[in-house]
Formats: C-alpha cells, sequence, structure tokens
C-alpha cells in the first residue's frame, strides 16, 4: 500500500470511529506534504491564523513553539475530504548559555474544524511530538529499527507500522516494553493466549 493511500485510509478510519485526528506529516507522504507547503506558500496573510509560545526549560534553554494555520482549500483536497485544517508548526531552540539556536519545520492535517483554536493545535502537536519520540526510541533502541537493512519497496513502511503495532500491544499489559518483548519471544504459546485475550 502507498503511504499517501494508507494516510487516507487512516483518517477514513479514524473519522468513522466518530473522533477527529490530528497527524503529522512525514517525507514518507511526500504528495500531501508538497501539497500542504505549496498551500502556504499561495496563502495570503490575512488568512493565516497564528499563535506563539515561549518556554524555558532549567533557566539555560528557551524553546519558541509558533504554529501557523490555515483552512484547507478545496484545489488542494485530492481525495483528503476529511481534512478541515493545515498547520505549519516552527520550533526554535536557543541555550542561553551557549548562544546558538536550532530551528525546525513541521507540517500537520485535522479533521478539526476553525472552532479548534491555533493554541488548542499547538497543545495537540506537543503531545503528539512527545508520544512520537518515545515511540521512535523504543522502536531504535529495542527493536533496533535504524539497523534494518530491508529496503525493498513497501517493506520498511509495513515493518515499522508491525513494530508500532507490537509496542502499542505490549503497552497494554506491561510498561516493561524489553522484558515483555524478550519474555513472549521465549514463549511463543502466552503469544496465542495474549491475542485470544486482547479486545481489538
Amino acid at each position: 500500500m502507498q503511504p499517501f493511500i494508507y494516510e487516507q485510509y487512516i483518517c477514513e478510519e479514524i473519522i468513522q470511529q466518530g473522533t477527529d485526528f490530528a497527524i503529522c506529516l512525514k517525507g514518507n507522504e511526500a504528495n500531501l506534504l508538497r501539497a500542504t507547503e505549496q498551500a502556504f506558500s499561495n496563502s495570503k496573510q490575512e488568512n493565516i491564523r497564528i499563535f506563539e509560545k515561549d518556554v524555558e526549560y532549567n533557566h539555560c534553554r528557551i524553546e519558541q513553539r509558533k504554529i501557523e494555520v490555515i483552512d484547507m482549500p478545496w484545489e488542494y483536497l485530492n481525495g483528503h475530504r476529511h481534512i478541515k485544517q493545515l498547520c505549519r508548526i516552527t520550533r526554535r531552540r536557543e541555550q542561553k548559555n551557549k548562544g546558538n539556536y536550532t530551528e525546525e519545520t513541521a507540517y500537520m492535517i485535522t479533521s478539526l474544524s476553525s472552532s479548534a483554536s491555533a493554541e488548542m493545535l499547538l497543545d495537540l502537536n506537543r503531545k503528539h511530538w512527545s508520544c512520537e519520540n518515545n515511540l521512535n526510541w523504543v522502536k531504535d533502541r529495542v527493536f533496533m529499527e535504524d539497523k534494518s537493512t530491508i529496503r525493498k519497496d513497501n517493506a520498511p513502511i509495513v515493518l515499522s507500522l508491525l513494530r508500532s503495532f507490537v509496542i502499542s500491544i505490549i503497552a497494554t499489559i506491561s510498561t516493561k516494553i524489553t522484558e515483555t518483548r524478550e519474555y513472549y519471544s521465549h514463549y511463543k504459546q502466552s503469544v496465542y493466549t495474549l491475542f485470544c485475550n486482547l479486545r481489538l
């Protein structure tokens, strides 16, 4: 399954469950990412809603977060009928004692309408970013995702999704990811019992 088709499928599934989504775009959703970037490039300044927030950590690091939000232009929908707003998030971090800084820009799509404020969307993005960082750490350190040599076709995407699925299953029964993974790798019958008892 191609990444952008998979993204559409996920959005459809979420909406059918009666809830909303706020999804950060990555490089493997290249078409949607390019369309979002283009939408912001073509937007008039008065149509962009902005919220900014400064956060200080331990009196030595300052992080500036800025979110820009626009309504999803109809000409960029291209099958993504549930996307209501597009977001561009800029994070700038400064080390006060060193005087240097880093800056990164990310994009997010959401089914939430304009009744969801820019401030609310920035908070959603921060929580998503924190959870994703934890997930990526587990996938890299415990499941050795970065060391995988599988590169053919969509296999890396499929395997990454399977790792995320396994991690989410383990998280429902234990906070000790490594120990739980090792236990079930040695007791295969317990895996069958686990899935029989889960309500997916």
